[in-house]
């Protein structure tokens, strides 16, 4: 099985010290032990932060336990082989397949993971979380949010949210250079709106009742944004700037009188600059440098959209654009 975030390596030891040191100095870690076991000690740790969001790989060989402070951020640990725990405040629950608990922020922790412990973690900046929330519904949270702890294992929805989880580490695994801020823009929405609508939480119903509607001249307004915008990161909260009104609304509106997403008609015009870009291809443009250029991290799904979009792969539009540079030069 391949390492998560292998390009980040945060620690990769058999001394108990360097271990205890990087988590100290990595990732804030008040104190750490390591338990007496038969076999040798060893500890690995991937950590890769964006803006708004981290993800984190832990391996242990042995049973340790690790100390952690209050936070400004949420944690929620995804398992992928061994067996563990997590106690914040008068809450304790596993670390075990099939849950995926969220651990509260502003709360001490303390973590026990025992042999061959292996987990994917994902960190949410609390401010962001509560920027996001505010900018879906439209309403500023009165208070703190309240994770449902000890309810993930009723919660088949997971699978979709450890599934984009997966696909966002993939891509920044696989990329052989840094992705573009555009790009990493994005994926972290698409993070954190998952977080929110996955996990039950004490403002949950807030985003399950019906949102009101916008006038049209506020869908045309935010379809004018995203024109004006496509080269730059577009998130849910710059268009709900720019039409003063909640993500959900616009949403709303834009599936009753445009039958897509505001996200489909920033990929459709995407698409079409991509277009021209390739139409207008010199002697060393390229299909990815392209596609990175418009916002597509995924060559495989972008030519997929590109075809179904204009009936030929982007690199046969290239072809033909160079083809016809070189005919009539």
């Amino acid at each position: 099985m391949s390492i998560p975030l292998a390009k980040w390596t945060a620690l990769r030891t058999f001394s108990v010290k360097a271990a205890e040191n990087a988590l100290m100095s990595v990732y804030g870690a008040r104190t750490f032990l390591a338990r007496k076991s038969d076999s040798h000690f060893f500890a690995h740790a991937n950590y890769k932060e964006l803006k708004e969001i981290s993800f984190s790989y832990c391996a242990y060989s042995t049973p340790v336990t690790i100390d952690f402070p209050e936070a400004s951020f949420f944690r929620q640990a995804f398992w992928i082989g061994g067996t563990g725990r997590f106690k914040a405040g008068q809450r304790e629950f596993p670390v075990v397949r099939g849950r995926a608990d969220v651990i509260p922020a502003d709360i001490a922790m303390t973590a026990d993971f025992y042999t061959d412990f292996r987990q994917l973690i994902l960190r949410v900046d609390e401010t962001a979380l509560i920027r996001k929330f505010s900018t879906l519904t439209g309403i500023l949270p009165n208070k703190a949010f309240d994770f449902s702890v000890g309810k993930s294992h009723e919660n088949r929805s997971l699978a979709s949210l450890y599934r984009l989880i997966s696909y966002v580490v993939n891509e920044l695994d696989n990329s052989i250079d840094p992705l573009p801020d555009l790009v990493l823009a994005e994926l972290e929405q698409a993070v954190l709106i998952n977080f929110l609508l996955v996990n039950p939480h004490n403002f949950s119903e807030l985003l399950r009742r019906d949102p009101t509607a916008i006038a049209p001249w506020q869908v045309r307004r935010a379809e004018e944004f995203i024109e004006a915008h496509w080269m730059d990161p577009v998130t849910i909260e710059s268009i709900a700037s720019a039409v003063g009104a909640s993500a959900r609304s616009i949403f709303l509106s834009f599936r009753r009188s445009r039958g897509y997403s505001p996200m489909a008609f920033l990929k459709t015009t995407r698409l079409r600059y991509a277009r021209k870009k390739l139409l207008e291809a010199g002697p060393d443009t390229t299909v990815t440098a392209v596609a990175l250029e418009c916002g597509f991290q995924n060559m495989g799904h972008f030519a997929i959209n590109y075809r179904k979009q204009f009936g030929e792969a982007p690199s046969d539009t290239l072809s033909h654009a160079k083809g016809r540079t070189i005919a009539s030069s």
